[in-house]
């Protein structure tokens, strides 16, 4: 009888101790029930140690003691008590992690910023800036002046010869009735004048136009010269063919401007 009271009591009291053991923090309690602080927690009390969540997301950070995080379970991390305090736009290394990221400091100031970039692309001309040189009259191209592209040319180059059948018969006509038999010309200065217009529409210049009528000779090949400056970019014109009005012979652009 004794035996079993003795074996009853002895599985109450392990049940108790193992009971006391599982308590949180029970194994630091004291005798009288008074709570007493674990060595990790008292050093970080006077160290003004606290740990957070590694997990920025969590935001758990300030606690007193090490452990697990309550939100996702993670160990907690020690402060730095030596590190300086940081505002929410600073932030802190340690001398050993700035050798190892390099960081190199200066003082801010305000200054022009300039920066070195090596980019590759492509150079395109302006299209604005681009002309078609095309014939004024019918004729067949007898010389190019400018046989391939990349030429540079000025407003008033000579780009190619035209002969045009038809254009040297309207001139013989103005010249048979400016320089007639009876010894004066059968036109009034307003129809020389619109005959002038009708040249420079042909493409002729004032220039070449002075000249027939100081010359008062005949011609059957005729100049066409530039009316801008820049590049030959495109040469559509061949030595030896026919072209009618309005056909493209050059494309120059102007390359001052990309």
């Amino acid at each position: 009888m004794k035996r079993k009271i003795y074996a009853r009591t002895a599985v109450a009291l392990g049940l108790l101790a193992v009971y006391w053991l599982l308590l949180p923090g029970g194994h630091n309690h004291s005798g009288d029930g008074a709570v007493v602080a674990s060595e990790s927690e008292t050093a970080g009390a006077e160290s003004g140690v606290t740990w957070y969540c590694s997990m920025t997301q969590c935001g758990v950070s300030g606690l007193p003691s090490p452990g697990k995080c309550p939100k996702c379970g993670m160990d907690l991390i020690p402060t730095d008590a030596s590190a300086p305090k940081t505002g929410s736009r600073e932030v802190a290394f340690t001398a050993d992690a700035a050798k190892l990221l390099r960081v190199e400091t200066f003082a801010a100031r305000r200054q022009p910023v300039a920066a070195h970039v090596v980019l590759s692309g492509r150079v395109a001309e302006d299209e604005t800036r681009r002309s078609v040189i095309a014939a004024r009259f019918d004729g067949r191209i007898e010389r190019l002046y400018m046989d391939h592209t990349g030429l540079r040319v000025r407003k008033g180059d000579h780009m190619a010869d035209i002969y045009a059948p038809d254009l040297t018969l309207s001139l013989s006509t103005l010249l048979s009735a400016l320089d007639n038999k009876s010894g004066y010309s059968i036109l009034g200065s307003q129809d020389i004048a619109d005959i002038r217009v009708r040249l420079l529409n042909r493409g002729l210049t004032d220039e070449q136009i002075d000249e027939l009528l100081e010359s008062r000779s005949m011609r059957n090949v005729f100049m066409i010269t530039s009316p801008v400056s820049g590049v030959v970019v495109e040469r559509q014109a061949t030595r030896g063919q026919y072209v009618n009005e309005g056909t493209p012979l050059f494309t120059v652009a102007d390359l001052s401007r990309v």
